[in-house]
């Protein structure tokens, strides 16, 4: 059946209906567990056996590592048939929509001054410049390798940037 807008009923849910969903890999937590790990038992040791007050210290640590694990667990890529979708905590919902998109590519390093800013190893989606959009850059390290290899086999392999 047509509607009045010239599309064919279904067509909104199927351009709505995900194909896939990515979260962080386990790797990315167990790692920032680590890197908290000795200062944690550090401290715990010293709460135990000599200062009370060493309590509030492992409080301190324990939050720090609940506090990055809420940070990584929001990490979200979304991928429609029609579109990209990246979430994070600090930058918010970015969506592209596959004709937006005028080239992607894994980058690994600093190539300009604001590269700084951005995770070393990253995966970027650039939009046109008239679609007025931001890019989507996406820290690969912390999704599983696999994760990572699906998003790019869904993506139009036209638009891979051969630099």
């Amino acid at each position: 059946m047509i509607r009045a807008n010239g599309l064919q009923e279904g067509t909104i849910k199927e351009e709505n209906s995900r194909i896939a969903r990515f979260r962080p890999g386990r790797r990315s937590f167990i790692v920032f567990f680590l890197i908290f790990l000795s200062p944690l038992i550090l401290y715990l040791f010293i709460a135990i056996t000599k200062d009370v007050s060493a309590w509030k210290v492992v409080l301190l640590i324990a939050g720090i590592v609940l506090a990055f694990y809420f940070w990584i667990f929001l990490h979200i890529i979304d991928i429609y048939p029609n579109r990209i979708s990246y979430y994070s905590l600090i930058g918010g919902r970015r969506t592209l929509y596959f004709n937006e998109v005028e080239w992607w590519s894994i980058r690994v390093g600093v190539f300009k001054y604001m590269d700084r800013f951005k995770p070393t190893v990253r995966f970027e989606i650039e939009p046109y410049v008239d679609t007025g959009k931001k890019p989507i850059i996406i820290a690969i390290k912390l999704f599983r390798k696999e994760d990572i290899d699906t998003v790019l086999n869904l993506l139009p392999a036209d638009k891979e940037a051969r630099k």
